[in-house]
């Protein structure tokens, strides 16, 4: 049984999940969160810190110490696809 679940930062979050919802979401526990965001999102970026997960991936930033178990970095030399197939390569054995 798994579960995925997409949060759009653009957007507001309370009109995203419910507060029911918010509640369930926060107290799951999930195999893997994955952080598409190739910029620093603060907020996108805490609520990885509230969800319980073993593994946390995130982009290379100068806070994603904080957040984020493993980071791919996008210097100026890599590719923002090669990033995002090496997220698919490690999420697809899970």
């Amino acid at each position: 049984n798994s579960d995925i679940i997409f949060i759009d930062f653009n957007k507001n979050i309370i009109n995203e999940l419910s507060s029911n919802n918010r509640l369930n979401f926060l107290k799951k526990e999930f195999d893997i969160i994955v952080d598409l965001n190739t910029r620093f999102n603060y907020n996108c970026s805490e609520l990885v810190s509230r969800v319980s997960s073993n593994l946390k991936i995130g982009f290379k930033s100068n806070f994603s110490d904080l957040f984020y178990n493993i980071q791919l970095d996008i210097s100026s030399n890599n590719v923002i696809e090669n990033a995002y197939k090496k997220i698919n390569s490690m999420v697809i054995p899970i």
